[in-house]
């Protein structure tokens, strides 16, 4: 850069790049400057006035990065590198050019308890190398760039820091959350879609794509992980070679796929077309399993038969380590191209334990049958992320005052479960159950559910049991969900719902109020559920809409004592007001038919989402209910956010106890952690006008909590 001094008092700045792609720049009058020099290499860091804890932290990694890669990969050949803190960038990421990168100023303002900070800066770094020295063709193979620079940040933290960072930094108070690194978040990504069939090819124009996360998953994680085995196949200091070869011939250039493969092929001495051509260009999967074991004695030692089998198309390599009971470990490398082989050893002391790649260095679709014995974990705390490859036993017990203390305790049981946006699929078995007990009502009761794959009736189909039993209430239903739609991370979905249930409710003078008016009797019924999910969201929608039709009819023939239909009908749209606002409304719509018992009617609670306690006993034939939430996160990405509730609702047809047909309610709240399932949700209605019972106006109507993914009301 050269500066001159102009005569009308102006000043003239000049900057020069050799041997760059493209160029950016950045222009803030805020901006202050921190310098540092690595060698040569003059590295600047521009920063707003709050964000002055960022220096130290920025500039030290910078200069490791630039080091680590140079080392590795070779030279960095400029004289300048700048990171520019932008607010521009409102999406929590970052961007690269030559000698420049832009790191969003909430990453940073955020990194007390998120690591996200670390691994973007060290992402755009590697990018200086991966397509800034060595360009690609972005739109037709951008592996060859994005999938680079994730596997040198990976490499970078796991050689720096011992792994890949987690995601969050929990405070101590919260320690107890889960906090999985961004490679557990990947793989987890990759092998929830790839289950059911939605994995995308990684060498594809990016146009073929179905949405950015599909996108995102293949080129950045998928491909990182792809290159990771590349290095386990050939060896460390073979791959850094390749690299550094790859680098060099193509420095200044623009390389393809076939170009990296020419070279990786050359400095191996191996032919990798297979390999690359499985990964690359197909969507196999990757499985391999132990079917079991077989020991008897021999002499004065033991034989042992173990049977191996290759579950997926893709053929690798895999370590097998075999531990004895005395503690001795063998390991084994299987070439893995038969379907099935057998692994026969004659040792001392007879086998204990089984593992296959017991260093996950394969990306498998399935790790829970990588073991023998298969694995098991029993926790306190069934909110942790469970591990893929075991099935967990999660316990814990609680305490609550619920018109007197109750106590009890939950289980949580399971293979970790499968993710499919834009809807919660859960494709892995998985039970729930709670037991407590009233100490002051002296009463008990007991939930659960059970959810599991169908795949008998589709792919993409989950079925589900579950059940309530307390004094006066048993409750039982089953039923399946049919997830129709090509896309997995977005929408349009569409979801068909078929349930069965039973329901006996009796006159008792130890049921529980919160179970609102009801007839004594039994209700079994059968329902249709139609979804059309078309929103835009991680946990709570920030964009889109959703609609809802469900018809429920019971009769006397299916052992009902009551014949009744009911239908609603529940529309949800939300839109960003702000990049941290977002307005919620939803217009729900429910009639029944006359002899519908009070307990399949239609409440305020419950199908119409207020708030208000005082409303537990208010119920209807057809109500129509509008909820309006304004949400708001102080700091983007933020778990926090505070929320303004408007609810509107009036009956039509017969009601019961309420003096109006028209309610209206208004208050405030707080959400925790989102749409998550381990959300926090607090209500505070602080207006009341309608109903008959309790009082009406302003006034605390008390504070409601729920713990569960909501809106309004509703667990999904």
């Amino acid at each position: 850069m050269s500066q001159a001094t102009n005569a009308n008092g102006t000043e003239t700045s000049r900057w020069r790049a050799s041997h760059v792609r493209d160029f950016a720049w950045v222009a803030d009058p805020r901006y202050r400057v921190k310098q540092t020099t690595w060698g040569s290499v003059r590295i600047t860091y521009l920063y707003f006035e709050r964000d002055e804890q960022a220096v130290v932290q920025g500039l030290g990694l910078a200069v490791k990065a630039l080091e680590y890669f140079s080392t590795h990969f070779g030279p960095y050949p400029y004289l300048d590198f700048t990171v520019a803190e932008v607010a521009a960038i409102t999406d929590g990421t970052g961007i690269e050019y030559p000698q420049l990168i832009m790191v969003s100023r909430d990453v940073h303002r955020l990194s007390t308890f998120l690591s996200a900070y670390d691994t973007i800066l060290v992402h755009e770094i590697a990018h200086q190398w991966w397509y800034g020295l060595v360009g690609n063709d972005e739109v037709n193979e951008a592996w060859l760039d994005e999938g680079f620079a994730t596997y040198s940040e990976r490499r970078f933290m796991r050689d720096t820091r011992g792994g890949a960072p987690p995601l969050f930094r929990w405070p101590k108070p919260l320690a107890f959350l889960p906090s999985p690194t961004d490679r557990d978040l990947s793989r987890f990504l990759y092998v929830s879609q790839a289950r059911v069939g939605f994995d995308r090819r990684i060498r594809q124009p990016s146009a073929a794509f179905d949405d950015r996360l599909a996108y995102a998953v293949a080129v950045y994680e998928k491909a990182a992980f792809v290159l990771e085995m590349l290095e386990d196949l050939v060896g460390r200091d073979t791959m850094d070679a390749i690299l550094r070869r790859y680098a060099d011939q193509y420095r200044y250039g623009v390389a393809r796929s076939a170009d990296f493969i020419r070279v990786a092929d050359t400095v191996s001495g191996r032919d990798l077309t297979a390999f690359f051509e499985s990964w690359l260009d197909t969507t196999r999967i990757c499985d391999y399993r132990v079917d079991g074991v077989h020991t008897r004695s021999a002499g004065d030692g033991y034989a042992s038969t173990v049977r191996l089998r290759r579950v997926g198309a893709i053929v690798m390599p895999v370590d097998v380590r075999v531990v004895l009971e005395d503690g001795t470990t063998i390991t084994r490398r299987w070439d893995g191209q038969a379907r099935e082989t057998t692994l026969d050893l004659h040792t001392s002391s007879p086998v204990r334990r089984v593992d296959v790649d017991p260093d996950q260095r394969l990306l498998e679709t399935d790790r829970v049958n990588n073991h023998y014995p298969r694995k098991r974990q029993v926790t306190w705390n069934p909110l942790v992320m469970r591990k893929a490859d075991r099935y967990t036993i999660g316990l814990l017990p609680f305490a609550w005052y619920d018109r007197g203390v109750e106590v009890g305790g939950l289980i949580a049981t399971g293979y970790r479960p499968d993710l499919g946006f834009p809807y919660d699929v859960r494709l892995r078995q998985s039970l729930l159950a709670t037991f407590s007990r009233n100490l002051a009502r002296d009463t008990s009761r007991v939930t659960w559910s059970y959810n599991s794959p169908t795949p008998w009736l589709g792919r993409r189909t989950l079925g589900r049991l579950a059940g309530v039993a307390r004094p006066g209430d048993t409750w039982a239903s089953a039923d399946v969900r049919w997830f129709l739609g090509s896309h997995f991370y977005r929408g349009p979905v569409q979801v068909i719902q078929l349930a069965a249930s039973h329901e006996r409710l009796t006159e008792d003078p130890h049921a529980a109020p919160d179970r609102g008016p009801f007839s004594p009797g039994t209700v079994r019924s059968v329902e249709v559920r139609y979804t059309f999910h078309d929103l835009t969201t991680d946990f709570f929608p920030r964009w889109g809409q959703l609609v809802e039709i469900a018809v429920e009819g019971a009769s006397a023939d299916l052992g009902s004592d009551w014949t009744f239909a009911r239908v609603t009908a529940r529309s949800e749209v939300y839109r960003p007001m702000w990049p941290q606002g977002t307005l919620a409304v939803n217009l729900f719509q429910g009639t029944a038919s006359a002899d519908t018992p009070p307990q399949h009617g239609m409440r305020l609670t419950q199908e119409g989402r207020f708030r208000s306690s005082a409303l537990d006993q208010v119920w209807g034939r057809s109500l129509t209910a509008l909820n309006l939430e304004l949400r708001v996160t102080p700091t983007l990405g933020a778990p926090l956010a505070g929320a303004v509730f408007l609810n509107l609702g009036k009956y039509w047809g017969r009601i019961t106890t309420a003096s109006t047909r028209v309610v209206r309610e208004a208050g405030l709240g707080v959400r925790l952690f989102d749409n998550a399932w381990y959300a926090v949700q607090i209500d505070w209605p602080l207006w009341l006008g309608g109903p008959g019972p309790g009082r009406t106006g302003f006034g605390s109507r008390g504070i409601e909590v729920r713990v569960g993914p909501v809106f309004g009301n509703r667990p999904r």
